[in-house]
């Protein structure tokens, strides 16, 4: 699985589906923050949710792909069309961009060690 890297002039990065790769573990973890994220309810479970993410122990490069996504939408939370996207415009100049490419790489790397 590859990210789908916005161009330079976009202003929002929708976050891909979680991979096949990634744990059961963070793949529960990770679901249950979106699903708080796009329900709403509960901001204090929304934060909660992405404070677990946080705080789990990757078991590969794809749980550690998905924290770095996770945690960059926490912090700068976004919504195109339904989906949860990450606001690109709150960063500094290109580190949206340069995260996004980290977590990229990390998926490579995961997909050439299978």
């Amino acid at each position: 699985m590859t990210l789908a890297l916005p161009t330079a002039a976009a202003t929002t990065f929708v976050l891909p589906p979680l991979p096949a790769s990634a744990s059961s573990n963070m793949t529960a973890l990770a679901g249950r923050y979106l699903d708080q994220f796009i329900s709403d309810d509960d901001e204090q479970g929304w934060s909660n949710a992405a404070k677990e993410v946080a705080e789990a122990e990757p078991a590969c490069p794809a749980d550690l792909a998905v924290k770095v996504l996770i945690v960059t939408h926490y912090t700068n939370p976004d919504m195109v069309d339904g989906q949860p996207a990450i606001d690109l415009s709150a960063f500094d100049e290109g580190i949206g961009h340069m995260l996004l490419r980290c977590v990229n790489d990390l998926l490579v790397m995961q997909e050439r060690q299978q």
